[in-house]
């Protein structure tokens, strides 16, 4: 059985699937910023984009945003929930950490 979302995730999926977050993806990846995995490193795709903050969510700054595979983002939020008194942004540092170490 599935979990059930919390309205602020069921606010965050649909941003996901706006024209506007697709508008910030394609700005991302024209952009010069990083186009490898920040958790491992690796080039290949596909890739989402992690936030590093929701400070600005719906109004990201490219900045705000890493590219990660879809299995480093789910270790990401897999020890972000297992480690609430993290920032996400530490979090996301750790698992890096931890991943090419």
């Amino acid at each position: 059985m599935a979990r059930k979302l919390s309205e602020k995730q069921k606010a965050q999926r649909k941003y996901r699937r706006s024209p506007e977050w697709q508008a910030t993806r394609v700005r991302y990846w024209n952009s010069k910023l990083p186009k490898i995995c920040f958790v491992c490193l690796g080039a290949d795709m596909p890739m989402d984009l992690h936030h590093r903050t929701y400070e600005r969510f719906g109004h990201e700054r490219l900045t705000d945003l890493v590219p990660v595979h879809r299995k480093c983002h789910k270790k990401i939020h897999k020890f972000h929930r297992k480690n609430r008194k993290m920032t996400l942004w530490d979090a996301t540092a750790e698992v890096r950490r931890l991943t090419i170490s």
